[in-house]
């Protein structure tokens, strides 16, 4: 996602599993190098979210990271999006990033120790009438709670943004006049 006109001057997304060691400490090194220059990094796989400081971020940070280039303005009416689980102070060291939350997905992200879990999609979309283990809404919803796992979506705000989804797919395929 870029926008030459937004305030956020870079996101940087690296892959950190499946690689050599000397592969990760080229990364990190990099990362080390060019903190001064982002706004956020995020280390997916053996994931980190660091500050240009170096230091972990809550939460909030990531979710007001997040609104600068898709704000809660341009969501639907309908839809629902921003921190759907979990606390906005929460320390994250971890992230999973994901398109859709399913049951497995927020088995994964506790597996793997994660504090926030990122997705396009909402977990919950509609009020709940009950949180039980009948549906795998609820399940995956209380694996997250139980694990302490913060949920943040970035659903149709995404999608209208400058740059985003939908301004993607048309460019993919070729769409001058939309």
């Amino acid at each position: 996602l870029v926008d030459n006109n937004a305030d956020v001057s870079v996101l940087e997304v690296h892959r950190l599993d499946n690689i050599t060691d000397a592969e990760r400490k080229e990364k990190e090194d990099y990362v080390s190098i060019m903190k001064d220059n982002l706004d956020l990094i995020i280390l997916v796989g053996n994931t980190q979210a660091l500050s240009p400081e170096g230091q972990y971020l809550v939460c909030k940070d990531i979710l007001e990271f997040v609104q600068t280039f898709a704000p809660l303005s341009y969501k639907m009416e309908w839809d629902n999006v921003g921190l759907l689980c979990g606390r906005g102070d929460k320390e994250v060291k971890t992230v999973l990033v994901a398109l859709d939350p399913f049951e497995h997905v927020c088995r994964e992200a506790a597996e793997e120790g994660a504090d926030l879990l990122v997705t396009h999609h909402p977990l919950i979309f509609r009020a709940l009438p009950t949180v039980t283990d009948e549906t795998t809404v609820a399940r995956a919803l209380m694996t997250l709670i139980r694990s302490g796992i913060s949920h943040i979506c970035a659903h149709t705000n995404l999608d209208c943004a400058p740059g985003g989804v939908n301004d993607v797919l048309a460019m993919t395929l070729r769409l001058d006049e939309i």
